[in-house]
């Protein structure tokens, strides 16, 4: 009885252990750890910040591939906050507001599923659970709000069975599209896979081999709200395919042996993920390192997805596998077939950062299992205790990611909160209200850094390197309009000019120049 009992706690006190994990993770980011990222300062938020500065994107200025063509749509997420809190906002819009909904759309997706309220719990728990890449919204990934986003898509298309307000679930499911579909270029086939696998079920009826649609009016609402939600980006794929050459660009169109155009291909995109080649067994290698077994131990931190990226979450959904086919729905079964056949195809099983799918998967393989452990005997009970342990233990992930800074796991540390452990992070550029000139892209395309705090330093312009001129003869116009802007070069390409170093990092480095007239 025990665990009904502890089940049924959960269940009562699920928004007060929400709210209790969310502030528990935002106090120790805001005042000790910091904001640990590397892509999410990077490519994800610089995007977001010149908007705040300048009114556009300023994606041209940037020399990194991402910025062609990206389309920083979850990133907005962030943008009323940077307006009213400057960088330190990128810890408040996110894990306070975005996070909480991701879990509670989880909830609701497996509330819609099972009817069961614990089992949604439990769906809830596990999402909550997987770190997949640094601390999950604390670090400026926008990743694991794909997931969330699917399982909201899979809960508006399902409530359309019982509704009592069709207009209203209408809306619902052309909205959840849309969020999905902008979210990732590719997003919109994720759609185009899972849709078919809710509906059959759905809205269908098969008596052995003959199929036959039990709520027509269900059937036509559904697709027309996706259709609708789908539109904008089918037209913005029309668009990269008139304009680019492939319609997902700047990534490279390319499933099943089909290639289309000629954008980074996805195989080049997962080497940064570990991922060395595109075979099978290079695959399931990854996998293993990012699901199963990293094969170093201890690990300390979460903060690499190509290492135990999805935590210990897989080793739960393991053994409840079993359980979950004996029990789960036609459509649940619908669902968890087709988010698995959306992962081998993309091959986005290798990389939990990545698998987005494959999470909803997870999620609903737990969700559903968990209660029904409940109804066996002595050996179901000890699995549902130690599932249970283990799901409610990563939410200590911020005090394990604390040890690996001592421990010098982490690199770079972003910390623009001015946490204790400053000295031991890579500190962003100083705020000194200073225009800057990128010669050339920024450390590998590192940007944001050089933001201040207060969001005061402004980019002016990037100068490719072969613009330079005999001497830097290049930078002439610039330095006569802007005579006391800052000449951001990490890669040392103004060597030629004449130029003073205006700051140091802790390191010795200097961090930006300034050009004098010869």
């Amino acid at each position: 009885m025990r665990a009904e009992r502890f089940t049924a706690l959960l269940y009562r006190q699920r928004w007060t252990l929400l709210a209790l994990t969310t502030v528990h993770a935002f106090v120790l980011h805001y005042f000790v750890i910091g904001f640990p990222s590397w892509d999410g300062f990077t490519y994800r938020l610089p995007p977001v910040v010149e908007l705040v500065q300048h009114g556009d994107f300023g994606m041209t200025r940037f020399n990194q591939w991402a910025f062609v063509g990206h389309l920083p749509f979850l990133e907005l997420a962030n943008l009323p906050f940077l307006y009213v809190f400057k960088l330190r906002g990128l810890y408040i819009g996110v894990p306070l507001v975005v996070y909480p909904l991701c879990v509670y759309a989880v909830y609701a997706c497996g509330r819609e599923l099972t009817g069961d309220p614990r089992s949604a719990t439990f769906g809830a728990i596990a999402y909550a659970a997987l770190p997949m890449v640094n601390q999950q919204p604390y670090a400026g990934y926008i990743d694991f709000i794909l997931a969330a986003l699917i399982a909201y898509f899979v809960y508006a298309v399902l409530r359309l069975r019982t509704t009592t307000r069709p207009g209203w679930s209408f809306v619902r499911v052309v909205v959840a599209t849309v969020l999905v579909t902008m979210s990732r270029v590719h997003a919109l086939y994720i759609v185009v896979v899972l849709t078919p696998c809710l509906i059959y079920p759905s809205f269908c009826q098969r008596t052995r081999w003959r199929v036959t649609v039990a709520d027509r009016r269900g059937l036509w609402r559904a697709l027309a709200a996706i259709a609708l939600g789908a539109a904008p980006m089918i037209a913005l794929q029309i668009y990269r395919f008139v304009h680019y050459g492939t319609p997902t660009y700047p990534l490279q169109f390319a499933v099943l042996g089909i290639t289309i155009g000629n954008g980074k291909p996805a195989l080049e995109h997962m080497r940064a993920g570990g991922v060395h080649d595109g075979s099978l067994l290079e695959l399931g290698r990854a996998a293993i390192r990012g699901w199963i077994w990293l094969g170093r131990w201890p690990k300390i931190g979460f903060f690499d997805s190509r290492e135990q990226g999805g935590g210990f979450v897989a080793w739960v959904a393991a053994p409840l596998l079993p359980t979950f086919v004996r029990r789960a729905t036609r459509v649940e079964r619908w669902l968890v077939v087709g988010c698995v056949v959306v992962s081998v195809l993309a091959h986005d099983f290798a990389i939990p950062r990545y698998a987005y799918t494959l999470v909803v998967a997870l999620v609903v393989v737990i969700g559903r299992a968990m209660p029904a452990l409940l109804e066996g005997g002595r050996r179901h009970r000890a699995l549902f205790w130690f599932a249970s342990v283990v799901l409610l233990a990563h939410g200590c992930r911020p005090e394990v990611d604390l040890l690996a800074i001592h421990r010098g796991g982490f690199s770079p540390r972003l910390n623009i909160a001015s946490s204790p452990y400053a000295d031991q992070t890579f500190v962003p550029f100083p705020d000194i209200h200073g225009r800057f000139v990128i010669i050339d892209g920024v450390a590998e395309g590192m940007v944001l850094p050089i933001y201040g705090a207060d969001l005061d330093n402004e980019i002016l312009e990037t100068v490719p390197a072969d613009a330079l001129g005999a001497r830097c003869a290049g930078l002439a116009a610039v330095l006569a309009r802007e005579p006391t802007a800052l000449f951001i070069d990490d890669k040392d390409e103004t060597r030629d000019c004449q130029r003073t170093c205006q700051f140091t990092t802790t390191t010795g480095a200097c961090r930006a120049y300034r050009i004098v007239p010869p």
